[in-house]
């Protein structure tokens, strides 16, 4: 762990640092560019930012900031358009001259133990030269990272299908050593250090078993010492929590490729084979013969932290909306080596494992405003399901499903799954969500009383009107007594 040397501290939290900054600091710096063949800068300024959001835009050093001190200058000499003399016909091919000198690191971090830093884009834990990502949708900024008790919080701006999201990310100190064991496992494999490799998928899923990760490694090394047999055995826990991630693995791995052959993963192909239909700016959703899973296209969306423009399949359970795999697809006609081969795993997957259109109610659409054409002034509802979409901070029961949705999109597809509700919007930019319909509430019965039950309610109590006669009657004879008997008037 490196030493924290405090230069000052200043009113509340904020810590000035001498050291180099971590991906959740902000960075105080000065920055110029000049043409080479000039003196004068083009630009010249100070700026204080967060790294996280300028580590991803540095195209010269990516990880510059995070090796230099408060002090430290970087310069950067390379070829480009001129962008500042380019015009729609095009520019000039010049040489520029860029320097970055840090100033000042403001520290929002706390250390991690084993030398354990948080990094971006994709977010990643790093220990030494080894990285791990970690999982989530592409991390626009991070704003902290803490240690509370045996856990970090990362808190940060993530990139979501609805737009930039503040949010909180939670893992345990053993699911971060985990991943770092398991990336130094797949470092050794690539060495071909089998009795490494095995030491640290040991480690790896003794701290963490619930990751998918380490078993395909472990089967890797079995694979690559001749037993087969017992690798397929190996992938049992996988192949129960998540087969399409590893039927894709395996068909992307040449080396695994052995694995296909046996019974245990012959047993995941369909009887027939699946077919593929999506298509740019088109909803498109797929399910597998045992409805387990859905597979919900997206023009856009991210795959391990990073962006990914030419169309991904996103894998989720039905039960549990829990994402499982992100497959690429090249739907923008892309010749780029990777990005075929990326469609190629995606294809075979998904047709190998039954995959077809999902059959699903669509919504009816009306307008509350003819003029305004973006939710919420758009009614989208399901009236043969008794369902109606609303915004997330709706009230939200059986009758009325939320999906996360960016400000003012125009939805234009919507449909209903059983009991998994897609949406399409193309504004502000294209996007897709889903969501789950609430479980009705069981209905609220009061228990049946005993059959010797007896009521507490009270009743009318009874007129009693005879005392009173008897006291009326007394008091009329003893007036007669008194008065003497009656005679004629004396006159």
């Amino acid at each position: 762990m490196r030493s924290l040397l405090v230069l000052a501290v200043v009113t509340g939290p904020t810590i000035v640092l001498a050291d180099p900054p971590e991906a959740a600091d902000e960075v105080r710096y000065h920055f110029s560019i000049r043409y080479a063949s000039e003196s004068k800068p083009i630009e010249d300024y100070d700026k204080t930012e967060p790294l996280s959001a300028i580590e991803p835009y540095s195209q010269h050093d990516p990880d510059a900031f995070l090796t230099m001190r408060p002090g430290d200058v970087r310069t950067f000499r390379y070829t480009s358009i001129d962008g500042y003399t380019a015009d729609h016909f095009g520019g000039r091919t010049v040489t520029f001259v860029e320097t970055i000198k840090l100033l000042e690191v403001i520290s929002h971090h706390d250390e991690l133990p084993d030398d354990m830093h948080i990094g971006s884009y994709p977010l990643h834990v790093r220990s030494g030269a080894i990285k791990a990502t970690l999982p989530g949708e592409l991390v626009k900024q991070i704003d902290s990272v803490r240690v509370t008790g045996g856990s970090v919080v990362i808190e940060a701006i993530v990139d979501t299908q609805a737009g930039p999201q503040k949010t909180k990310l939670l893992f345990t100190l053993d699911q971060l050593r985990a991943r770092v064991a398991d990336a130094e496992a797949a470092n050794a494999i690539a060495r071909a250090r089998w009795d490494v490799a095995a030491a640290f998928v040991d480690r790896s899923l003794s701290l963490d078993p619930t990751r998918a990760g380490p078993y395909l490694h472990r089967a890797w090394i079995l694979v690559a010492t001749g037993r087969i047999a017992d690798a397929a055995a190996a992938l049992a826990p996988v192949i129960e929590h998540n087969p399409v991630w590893l039927y894709a693995e395996l068909v992307s791995t040449p080396a695994l490729a052995p694995l296909l052959r046996q019974p245990a993963i012959r047993a995941l192909v369909a009887a027939q084979p699946g077919r593929l239909e999506a298509k740019l700016g088109e909803l498109s959703v797929e399910q597998e013969p045992t409805g387990r899973f859905l597979a919900i296209y997206s023009d856009s969306g991210s795959v391990n932290g990073l962006p990914r423009l030419c169309g991904v399949f996103t894998i989720i359970e039905r039960a549990t909306l829990d994402v499982k795999a992100e497959l690429p697809i090249n739907t923008c006609g892309s010749t780029t080596t990777d990005v075929q081969a990326q469609h190629r795993t995606a294809e075979t997957t998904l047709r190998a494992l039954g995959f077809v259109p999902a059959t699903g109610e669509s919504a009816t659409l009306s307008f509350g405003d003819s003029h305004m054409h973006w939710f919420p002034h758009q009614h989208v509802s399901w009236p043969d399901a008794h369902l109606d979409l609303v915004s997330t901070w709706d009230k939200q029961d059986h009758n009325h499903v939320a999906v996360d949705l960016p400000p003012r999109p125009e939805l234009v597809d919507a449909v209903l799954f059983g009991e998994v509700v897609v949406v399409r919007w193309r504004y502000p930019k294209p996007g897709v969500g889903f969501a789950r319909r609430p479980k009705p509430s069981p209905p609220v019965i009061a228990p049946a009383p005993p059959t010797n039950h007896v009521s507490h309610a009270k009743l009318p109590a009874p007129t009693r009107w005879w005392p009173l006669a008897v006291l009326g009657l007394l008091v009329a004879l003893l007036l007669v007594r008194r008065s003497g008997p009656v005679t004629p008037d004396r006159r």
